[in-house]
Formats: C-alpha cells, structure tokens, sequence
C-alpha cells in the first residue's frame, strides 16, 4: 500500500494531503470543492504495480561460495494436496489437542486408510482426500487415573480446499505472481512440530531442577526456485524426571525439613511457583500409577494436613416409594439390597 501526497493553497493558508493508494488500483482524477472554489487533483489515470521488479542481479565485488544449512526439497507438480478445516468440541488444550489427534489417528485414521499431518490447531492436509468432504467422528480419550472417567470428543473434519503444488513451483520458478494457494502449499509443508529433543541425550545441569537438551529445529522455506529444508539446533529447559521431596530440594538449594516441619513462607511460595501445573505420577499405588496436576501447595505439612472422606448422601425420604415400578435395582449379594439399588431408587 502507497500514499499519494500534494498541497494547495487558499490565500495565506497552506493544506496537506495525504491519499493512501492500494497495490493494484487503478486512479482516476479527484476534485475537491472548498468554499466554491475547485481544485482538481493530479492528472488520470495511473495505475499502480503488484510488485516493484529487481532490476538486476548485483555484479560489484567478487561472489564468494556459502554453505548454508538449507537443503533442496523435490516438488513433483502432479502432488495433490487435500485441506481440511478441524473443529474439536469441546475445545482442548494444544497438548490436549494432540492426543485426540493421536487417538483419531489409532481409532479412525487406519480404518480410513488415510495418512495426515495436523498443526495443533485447525487445520488437516492428507494427500489424499477422506471418504466424504464433511465428517464428523466420536473420539474417546482412555481414563489415564483411577476415579476418573473417559473424555469425550468431538471431532469435525470439512473439506476447505484443494491444492496441487504445481502452483508453488510455478510461483518459486517465476511464472506467475503469488496465488492464494501459494501460503496454505507452504503451510501444507511446514512440519507441525519444528523442534525436535531427544530425552536419552545427556543434559546439561542447570540447576533448580532443571536440564537443558539440545535438539533439532525444522523449518520449510522457500528459496530460489525450490523449496528449501532449513535446519538448526535448539536448546530448551526441561523438569528434571526426580521424586518431588528430591525436585523441591534441587529448587530450595538444601535440605527438606522434617514431615513435622513446615516450610517457610518464602521457600513455600517460591516452590509453588515451580510446581504449579506440573503433572506428577503416585509410584506407591502398585500398577496403577496415577498422574495429578499440582494446581497448589498446602500451607501445613504433611504430618499437620488431614482432610475429611465423607460418605454418599443418603437417599431422599420417599424417593423410593415416588420410583417407578422396576427402578429399586437388583438386591445385592445375600439378599440384601446394595449401593447400586439404591443409587437406581433415588433416580
């Protein structure tokens, strides 16, 4: 986008304008009238250019040969590519969001024999197209917990278009200018997770219960008639895999205290900070292993924190004789009525 720029005058008083001007738009003259008096603007018509060409390669100084850490992608023109808009309700978190795709994947992508790449977010490319342009399927994430249930998804798949990469060699070899297609192709070839860490390598020690891995960064870019795979290294932090009494010591530098002891406000909030949201696993509970998510920590120690089980609610008077015939449930092991019976009555 461009601007157009002038002035005129009336008497002692000078006006400036300012006309934004679009890439592409064809202008005719424009007349403005003040106080009766006419002033016409520029002369018409012009029209502007889509992209203001290279004039020329640069031929000053002596070329000199780079090794950079690109290497060419082969683009086959005939390669179609399929794109799908993806609604998950209710709507996950992005790692949430990968599992379902993971289940989608194990419970409806093989019977499908469809095999896709999604970014996390929205959007699906498959290099061939599913069975019908709109689809929805049930997903049912797995209970991970004891006392917890299955999460239920639902997943929409809708056909947003159709790409063949022909476009994007066509554009990287300067035959045509930049089509629409040009972005989602690149999209489409981008990977969904561009750095990669490999938790077997060894770590570095940074202290505060935490290691750096280093790792690899993939990125798709386009480059001088070919696409191009740019690679590099990556770092990143990531919690230690210690027990948690172990992981707050590394945090507080030094001992725990004692269960009879409680931490000191600032250590308590200071290790709060850090655990907060971290999922950690109970290896106490046999085969079962629980995960839990630290949302807080308590302000008495473990040998002060009780809590209180209470027991079900009993049934409502007269609920029973409301119920319907049929709806007391099956007694229970030796002839007595259970839980489930009565759980079925107050229903």
């Amino acid at each position: 986008m461009g601007t157009r720029c002038g002035c005129w005058g009336i008497g002692l008083v000078h006006v400036l304008f300012i006309l934004p001007i679009q890439i592409g738009a064809t202008f005719t003259s424009h007349t403005i009238t003040i106080s009766a008096t006419r002033f016409t603007l520029g002369p018409a018509p012009f029209t502007t250019r889509t992209f203001v060409g290279r004039p020329a390669v640069g031929k000053v100084g002596t070329p000199v040969r780079v090794v950079a850490n690109h290497y060419a992608l082969s683009l086959l023109n005939n390669i179609t590519v399929h794109h799908y808009d993806v609604v998950i309700s209710p709507e996950p978190t992005k790692s949430l969001a990968r599992k379902v795709w993971a289940e989608w994947e194990r419970a409806h992508g093989a019977k499908l024999g469809v095999m896709a790449a999604y970014d996390g977010v929205k959007n699906l490319f498959a290099p061939k197209p599913l069975p019908q342009d709109h689809m929805q399927f049930d997903v049912v994430l797995p209970a991970t917990t004891e006392g917890k249930r299955a999460k239920e998804f639902k997943m929409t798949v809708k056909l947003a278009s159709t790409i063949n990469l022909s476009e994007l060699t066509s554009f990287l070899a300067k035959h045509t200018s930049l089509p629409n297609n040009v972005l989602t192709s690149i999209m489409a070839l981008d990977p969904a997770g561009r750095s990669f860490f490999d938790p077997t390598s060894r770590p570095v020690d940074l202290g505060g219960g935490l290691n750096l891995l280093s790792g690899l960064f993939m990125s798709v870019r386009p480059g001088v008639g070919t696409m191009t795979l740019n690679t590099d290294t990556a770092y990143t932090a990531f919690y230690k895999p210690l027990p948690m009494v172990e992981f707050a010591r590394e945090v507080l530098g030094r001992a725990m205290p004692p269960a009879t002891q409680e931490l000191m406000p600032r250590d308590l909030i200071r290790l709060e900070k850090m655990v907060r949201l971290l999922v950690v696993t109970a290896k106490h509970r046999g085969a079962l292993n629980p995960r839990s998510r630290v949302l807080k920590l308590t302000r008495t120690s473990a040998a002060k924190t009780k809590f209180t089980l209470s027991p079900p609610a009993p049934p409502a008077e007269g609920a029973a004789a409301a119920a319907p015939a049929g709806a007391t449930g099956s007694p229970a092991k030796g002839g007595k009525k259970g839980a489930a019976g009565k759980a079925a009555a107050v229903t």
